[in-house]
């Protein structure tokens, strides 16, 4: 059986002189692996460098060992701000690290599809800190690993001044239960507002809000906390 599908390029590896492997979070068949043979040889049915971040059209034929056969891939679209700002580039790659993490090959996950695409895209015009908190906000909601910032998840009352957030229970806890846990950081109404706010609206007006400092570095935080220790993946590299 051949398949055809849209996917974007997450690695890259020389293969013997004339072939490439490479890692390809597609749309409809989920991660895979896939050797190009003959890639250097300049075979017309190569139209794409295949660069990391790229976005391509790619002809395979699925099997059930890892290393699936690339018969084809054409080149979609490509990010070359990503080749020239070096911040950027690193987000974009965390963006590969967690997605690579979570998703398992072959696993379909066409709003996390959607979402990295999106992402890359939007890192050319709009605040690198936005899409980054957009991104592994919303990558959470898609993953199943979503934060409860809606009521006390001790008590179930709702919370309307300053909560704590408990990265060992996903989500806030109020004051008066705060001391039943002992790893707590503070998290204001506005910032878990605006968290809650990215969970709930659309990719692209989400990337129009503009948070001060302080709710920054709680979105940071938090974020951080709940990846540590929910996913053992730090996000400590990319802050400031």
């Amino acid at each position: 059986m051949i398949a055809k599908d849209l996917g974007i390029v997450t690695k890259r590896v020389n293969f013997r002189e004339t072939s490439v492997v490479v890692n390809i979070f597609t749309k409809n068949y989920g991660r895979i692996s896939g050797i190009l043979k003959g890639f250097y040889r300049g075979r017309k049915e190569f139209t794409s460098s295949l660069d990391i971040f790229t976005l391509n059209e790619v002809l395979f034929y699925p099997r059930r060992s890892s290393l699936w056969l690339i018969s084809s891939a054409d080149l979609i679209k490509d990010f070359p701000h990503l080749y020239n700002d070096y911040y950027k580039a690193r987000i974009a790659a965390k963006f590969i690290k967690i997605i690579e993490k979570v998703i398992p090959y072959g696993e379909r996950n066409k709003e996390i599809f959607s979402l990295f695409y999106l992402s890359l895209l939007s890192l050319e015009r709009f605040s690198p800190y936005i899409v980054f908190c957009v991104f592994f906000i919303k990558f959470l909601s898609f993953s199943g690993f979503k934060p409860n910032l809606n009521s006390c998840l001790s008590c179930g009352s709702s919370i309307e001044k300053i909560s704590f957030f408990a990265a060992s229970q996903g989500g806030l806890i109020c004051q008066r239960c705060r001391k039943k846990y002992t790893e707590v950081e503070i998290i204001s109404p506005q910032t878990a507002a605006f968290i809650r706010y990215i969970q709930k609206e659309k990719f692209f007006p989400s990337l129009r809000v503009n948070p001060d400092k302080r709710i920054k570095e709680e979105i940071f935080s938090l974020l951080n906390s709940f990846f540590l220790y929910h996913l053992d993946f730090s996000l400590d590299d990319l802050r400031g």
